[in-house]
């Protein structure tokens, strides 16, 4: 949708130079007007373009990578949640801190997940996150060794 709205003013810019030059347009004030706003949209157009092709490449020269890294990442939370490795440490202190790394995970893939199919940014972000899961915290936390209730996240029902 970006790239379209660009493509837009640097038709409008065209079209404002091509006035500019045209010999049938008897005002010159007109005249001016037209080339001045050719010239600034072509500007604009080709600094967008050349920003656009800036965050393409930074997001998506080395996917590869990131796609390793989330894996990586997700595998780890997942070995921790199913092998119960944050029972082990005597302080709840660990939990606590797998309940945050969980919920940051999975905060951090909707946003991602919803970014990618956005109508105005979608473009700039790869189609990777949809081959990674939600970790639930239902695995991670009885309900019954739950003490305080902040630990779990409050489902939003939207009643008020």
């Amino acid at each position: 949708m970006i790239l379209v709205i660009l493509g837009i003013i640097l038709l409008l810019g065209i079209i404002g130079i091509f006035l500019y030059n045209s010999p049938r347009v008897e005002s010159e004030v007109f005249s001016i007007i037209t080339g001045v706003a050719g010239g600034v949209f072509m500007a604009l157009a080709i600094v967008g373009i050349i920003v656009s092709t800036c965050i393409f490449c930074v997001n998506y020269i080395g996917i590869e990578g990131d796609i390793a890294e989330y894996q990586a990442h997700y595998d780890s939370l997942i070995f921790q949640v199913k092998n119960n490795l944050y029972k082990y440490d005597v302080t709840e202190a660990s939990t606590r801190d797998l309940v945050k790394e969980v919920q940051k995970w999975n905060c951090d893939l909707a946003e991602k997940k919803a970014n990618q199919y956005n109508t105005w940014i979608g473009i700039f972000i790869p189609d990777i996150y949809d081959q990674f899961e939600f970790i639930s915290l239902d695995d991670l936390i009885d309900s019954s060794e739950v003490e305080n209730e902040t630990v779990l996240p409050r489902r939003i029902t939207g009643a008020v």
